[in-house]
């Protein structure tokens, strides 16, 4: 398909639903063809009117009886491994990794307790995007006393 592109052409992606892996090496067969590549539009999400709305359930802390470890103890071990890799920050999208990190639990995917959402560690903040109505004001307490910032993902 590529090869039917002209010089100088446009691709679209939705750079939501693309892994980074996927994306360079798009990226590097279109560069040799002076093809730009476009994340920035969501076409599907445009022309759908009546779209489901993402999942907003509620976000519960598992106790530390069954996570093992608390989720501080997780983001220092994340965080020295940042420092050993020579890395200053981790983008986290495996939406069960976050559940694991952040000792939490959600019903936004059937059969599934996660939390749609991304999380950032850096040496010095860490950043969950995701929904605040998912949030209770008790857990965000939490999380803001630990210098984690919710931030509000688009709806």
């Amino acid at each position: 398909m590529l090869q039917k592109l002209q010089s100088h052409a446009v691709v679209g992606v939705n750079g939501k639903t693309i892994s980074v892996s996927l994306y360079r090496k798009l990226k590097r067969k279109l560069d040799k063809r002076d093809i730009q590549i476009y994340l920035n539009r969501d076409l599907v999400g445009d022309i759908w009117k009546e779209r489901p709305k993402m999942a907003c359930e509620p976000v519960w802390e598992l106790e530390l009886c069954y996570a093992g470890v608390t989720r501080m103890e997780k983001l220092d071990m994340l965080r020295m491994k940042l420092e050993k890799e020579g890395a200053d920050t981790t983008i986290i999208s495996s939406l069960e990794d976050i559940a694991w990190t952040l000792n939490v639990r959600g019903n936004d995917i059937a059969c599934t307790s996660v939390v749609i959402s991304f999380l950032v560690i850096g040496k010095k903040d860490i950043v969950w995007f995701v929904q605040r109505d998912a949030i209770a004001k008790e857990i965000e307490k939490k999380l803001n006393q630990m210098e984690l910032r919710c931030v509000i993902m688009r709806k």
